[in-house]
């Protein structure tokens, strides 16, 4: 009733996918509801129920399959990469340059499926609600500033520009912290790390010639981060569809330079677990911008709750402290262990050698 009541008032469609119903016989089924208003000037709503048990079942075993056989397939792509890493380390292998080419083509294919493998991984813990998320407080400028540098090395290898927009490159490091302006979030750490390297490395990686540049503004509320490169940009008929699972912009332009579909997906479901916002704005062969807001702290409550943090990790410190008593106990018990065992050693050996003699 209160479902129909908020669509007579909104005059607005609504569909809730998680309803379970039992019937006379036991049995459970999960229910879709669709609430739609009857028409534009009417009072009325027309409800629609659709049993989809059969549905989300399949979804759960497709999602099970995938997690299971990305997780099984990753442990021997880890082990080839690493091999392959040893043989290209010339401080390990010794091999000539016809070698050193078609390992490093390998090692960059192993490095590819094993992020494939990562990115299935990821998307059956997000469509199945195991995703965890552990939100602490983030310096989002100091944050995404250590990031971008991760990206440097890749970027010159393309003979990019990769600017971080908060530091002045005449202005020494140090001091270019103190001069930037400090914007906290609560937010997961990991999650953020994965949604801004996979924004910047679509960036450095849509982008033929000239230049990504990342930023990170706020104002009271919120803090956005931006990447915008001057790459290949994006067809209008595709912005709608883009942070879809599986969709690939098609043309000439992406065929060639290969992906899956899902890192955009995954960016928007971390994003959206976190609280926040990820949008963009493209031109087609001029580039593109990828914007992503979280909500932002305030200063007082995040000093308070990293000053909660650090007494926490001294409390655990001195939980963990070892205890003279306790080690020396402990010691004692091994002791006799073993003392116990070499009697024991003894008398098998005792009685072996009775049983020889007789």
């Amino acid at each position: 009733n209160d479902v129909v009541q908020q669509v007579l008032a909104t005059n607005q469609a609504v569909v809730n996918n998680d309803i379970t119903l039992t019937t006379n016989s036991g049995k459970k089924l999960i229910i879709s509801l669709l609430v739609s208003p009857a028409s534009m000037h009417s009072s009325g709503a027309i409800v629609v129920f659709r049993d989809i048990t059969k549905q989300k079942s399949e979804e759960r075993q497709q999602a099970e399959f995938i997690s299971t056989a990305s997780h099984e397939m990753r442990t021997p792509v880890a082990a080839i990469e690493g091999y392959l890493g040893l043989a290209l380390n010339p401080q390990t292998a010794t091999i000539d340059d016809k070698a050193r080419l078609y390992l490093t083509k390998a090692h960059e294919s192993a490095e590819h499926l094993g992020r494939l493998f990562q990115d299935l991984l990821d998307v059956s813990r997000v469509d199945d609600n195991r995703l965890s998320n552990n939100p602490s407080v983030v310096d989002m400028v100091a944050f995404v500033g250590d990031l971008t540098a991760m990206f440097d090395m890749k970027a010159k290898q393309k003979n990019l520009m990769l600017y971080f927009k908060p530091v002045r490159g005449d202005v020494p490091n140090d001091l270019n912290r103190k001069m930037s302006p400090v914007f906290y979030t609560f937010v997961d750490h990991d999650h953020l790390r994965e949604v801004i390297s996979n924004l910047i490395e679509n960036a450095i990686k849509y982008t033929k010639q000239g230049n990504v540049i990342v930023d990170v503004q706020g104002d009271d509320d919120n803090v956005t981060v931006s990447i915008q490169d001057s790459g290949i940009g994006i067809p209008s008929e595709d912005l709608p569809h883009l942070f879809q699972k599986f969709y690939r912009v098609d043309n000439t332009d992406t065929r060639e330079i290969g992906g899956t579909g899902l890192g955009l997906y995954l960016c928007r479901r971390l994003v959206e677990a976190m609280n926040g916002k990820i949008w963009l704005e493209s031109e087609y062969q001029k580039g593109s911008t990828f914007f992503v807001r979280f909500p932002r702290m305030l200063h007082e409550d995040a000093m308070q709750r990293l000053e909660e943090a650090a007494a926490a990790v001294e409390q655990n410190k001195v939980a963990l402290a070892p205890n003279p008593l306790a080690q020396q106990a402990e010691l004692l018990q091994q002791q006799l262990a073993a003392e116990q065992q070499v009697a024991h050693e003894a008398a098998v050996n005792e009685i072996a050698r009775q049983q020889n003699q007789a």
